[in-house]
């Protein structure tokens, strides 16, 4: 099994909700990120095997948006990425992937990390929109937003991430002084660092357009240097009436990109396969059969099985493209 390395990392400065970052789309803020950690360890593009980025908010953004942020970057089509999508775990996934990946002998250098704009999380009508109503009467169907209902509501638990921890709040007896505590030492923290200069090696400073000026945005813009227990206890509730957590003590909503290059200590090669058309889909494709996008890649697998299993073949082969220009494939041999 190979070991894995670090060879470089990089992010952006991390932007408040609708600030410095807000025109930049995640696929920008990925590119961003993507050329910098490419650069910090001296390769290009086209040396990577692989990226895994992950991904919350995609609705408006279109196909795959890693695939865009790495085309963007400068990285060649021929190489090929994913989005990962396990909530606020997303981007550490990614680089779990990246590391198993190379770990299994599938791939020797991966670009890994995560993706969100949440200044650019849009709004949605609900698929009744697409056929038509008949009335609204009592029923009115309003906009929703992306970013509360994709990135920060829990469909199982059914409520906003904010309200569910008050639960744990009254669950665990913590109290609102103590939050508060917490939220002034993590400003004063990272007011402190980023005066001694310690998020300079990690931050890839952004050229940002304002009304005035083109700035270099080399710092986190939510850190709040001036927070004070006297301040953060002034603020309101924000979920509940009677609750705990306030604006100011609760995670921010912000914009921001991370990106980290794994390799592992192999070279490896590969070869084109020339491969007669008699043998490429033996019982019809995605044209008759269909393509429910999100099915098409396992129908294949289930299909490819039991083609082996009728003609009493070993050996296969499951591929197809993808949106955006991507492929995928995986090599089956039946026991």
């Amino acid at each position: 099994m190979d070991e894995v390395f670090i060879v470089s990392t990089a992010r952006t400065p991390i932007g408040r909700f609708g600030g410095a970052l807000k025109e930049f789309s995640p696929a920008d803020l990925g590119a961003h990120v993507m050329r910098a950690a490419l650069d910090r360890a001296g390769i290009e593009g086209k040396d990577l095997d692989l990226y895994i980025m992950g991904n919350i908010l995609r609705a408006g953004h279109g196909q795959l948006v890693p695939r865009q942020a790495a085309v963007k970057a400068g990285i060649p089509q021929e190489v090929d990425g994913y989005a990962v999508d396990m909530v606020c775990s997303s981007g550490m996934m990614s680089v779990m992937n990246a590391a198993t990946a190379i770990k299994a002998g599938e791939a020797d250098l991966i670009l890994s990390g995560g993706i969100e704009s949440m200044s650019q999380a849009g709004f949605f009508l609900s698929h009744k929109a697409r056929w038509g109503y008949r009335l609204l009467m009592g029923a009115p169907e309003q906009l929703r937003d992306t970013l509360l209902h994709d990135g920060l509501t829990d469909p199982i638990a059914e409520g906003v991430m904010g309200a569910l921890t008050e639960r744990l709040v009254i669950e665990w007896e913590i109290s609102r002084k103590k939050l508060d505590e917490v939220a002034y030492y993590s400003h004063k923290r990272a007011a402190e660092a980023t005066h001694r200069g310690f998020f300079r090696k990690e931050i890839e400073p952004m050229e940002v357009n304002t009304p005035k000026e083109t700035i270099s945005l080399d710092y986190d813009e939510g850190i709040r240097e001036d927070t004070s227990l006297k301040s953060l206890a002034k603020l309101p509730p924000a979920f509940n009436k009677d609750g705990m957590l306030t604006v100011g003590n609760s995670s921010q909503i912000s914009d921001g990109a991370a990106a980290l290059i794994l390799a592992s200590e192999q070279v490896l090669f590969s070869k084109l396969l020339g491969i007669e058309f008699d043998r490429l889909n033996v019982n019809g494709g995605s044209i008759a059969l269909g393509h429910p996008i999100g099915c098409t890649g396992a129908r294949i697998i289930v299909t490819l099985l039991n083609a082996l299993a009728e003609r009493g073949e070993k050996t296969g082969v499951a591929t197809l493209c993808h949106g955006t220009g991507g492929a995928t494939a995986i090599a089956i041999e039946k026991l």
